[in-house]
């Protein structure tokens, strides 16, 4: 056998081997996907309310609400929760372990996490931090706000501006509120620089890591990046030296003023819908409507007046009218309606303009709405 015989040979050999491994051993038909199923509920649908359902997020488990005449209750995997009078806010923790939402008994609200009840405010919707070990909720006394977390209430305010938001690490709380005509966020309970407003998407605060965030912030004609960071992420800024104090000179004795006419503060006095009303509610299947009408006395010289009307759970108020010429306003959404989450711990308020200024707010009272489908079909 020659030289060329040989190589021949050997360069058979590999090329047959080289086919065979990619060819790979011989199978037979592919294998087939084992399924199983396990039975989480059952849905009545005669007291099912709609678009009550949600999943958790790893999509194991499924909680809705269910009403047997004027009473409500959660589902939990099948499981039937205590009866209360109203139910919104339900969600699911970030772990999917716990089940979280705002109830009603009478004219009590309050936070139930897992079963547990928490203390009877006027609040909204329950807010889990990212490790699912605390809860958030903004409460209201009277006419003032704060915010409760894990069982502690924060300092009141006039109003929680923004709703409040967990550090990545579930460490950092931070929340905007409103005292007056100025709003700033407040953070682990220090409150920081004041604005005019809190802008962003509705208003916005975004946690960059878990010790340091950021919102925009108008202030006059001024729009501003605010960044806050705790002290070991900020460098400290140089040392500004103090301007020499100037002594004041002598005081000049001026001319008697003339006292202007006292200013009009005096807030608009609410007549209805009263605290706790129900308001009407639409269908499912668009056939009827939405009608709300809200009454204020008159003030003395006012030449508008501005209603607010805003859900805890929203960032946009539903009824922002600053131009109503009369003290009475009646909203109207045709074939409209508002989902069984949505339907409780409405809030409205009114303010006037009297001589070019704006007075008070009113006080805010709250309102539910009534389930939806309760009217029949027009």
């Amino acid at each position: 056998m020659n030289l060329r015989m040989v190589v021949t040979a050997i360069v058979f050999t590999i090329l047959t081997v080289m086919l065979i491994s990619c060819a790979g051993p011989s199978t037979g038909p592919a294998p087939k996907w084992i399924v199983s199923e396990r039975l989480v509920a059952q849905i009545e649908y005669s007291s099912w309310i709609p678009d009550s359902m949600i999943t958790s997020p790893d999509n194991r488990r499924v909680a809705y609400l269910t009403q047997a005449g004027d009473k409500h209750c959660v589902v939990v995997d099948g499981q039937v929760g205590k009866q209360y009078d109203g139910i919104v806010h339900l969600t699911f923790s970030p772990n999917s372990q716990w089940t979280a939402y705002t109830a009603r008994l009478g004219d009590k609200h309050f936070v139930v996490v897992d079963g547990q009840e928490g203390r009877q405010y006027a609040i909204g919707e329950p807010i889990f931090s990212p490790d699912s070990q605390r809860v958030a909720y903004v409460a209201g006394v009277s006419n003032k706000q704060f915010v409760v977390a894990d069982g502690k209430e924060g300092k009141q305010y006039d109003e929680i501006w923004l709703p409040p938001i967990f550090s990545p690490d579930s460490k950092q709380l931070a929340y905007a509120v409103r005292v007056g005509d100025s709003q700033f966020v407040v953070v682990d309970g220090k409150e920081g620089k004041q604005y005019d407003n809190i802008l962003g998407e509705g208003g916005k605060i975004i946690f960059d890591s878990s010790d340091s965030l950021h919102y925009l912030a108008l202030k006059g004609n001024n729009i501003y990046l605010v960044e806050e960071a705790t002290p070991a992420r900020v460098s400290t800024p140089p040392t500004v030296t103090t301007p020499p104090i100037v002594t004041t000179p002598p005081t000049v004795t001026a001319p008697p003023t003339v006292t202007a006419p006292p200013t009009v503060t005096r807030a608009p006095v609410l007549i209805s819908p009263e605290e706790g009303a129900v308001l009407d509610n639409g269908r499912t299947d668009r056939l009827d409507n939405i009608v709300w009408d809200f009454d204020w006395y008159d003030c003395e010289g006012a030449t508008k007046y501005h209603l607010y009307v805003i859900h805890p759970g929203a960032i946009y108020p539903l009824i922002d009218i600053s131009n109503n010429a009369g003290s009475s306003y009646r909203h109207f959404e045709r074939g409209s309606y508002i989902a069984g989450r949505n339907s409780f711990r409405w809030t409205w308020k009114v303010r006037a303009k009297v001589d070019g200024e704006w007075t008070e707010w009113s006080e805010i009272r709250t309102f539910d709405v009534e389930p939806v489908n309760t009217d029949p079909p027009r």
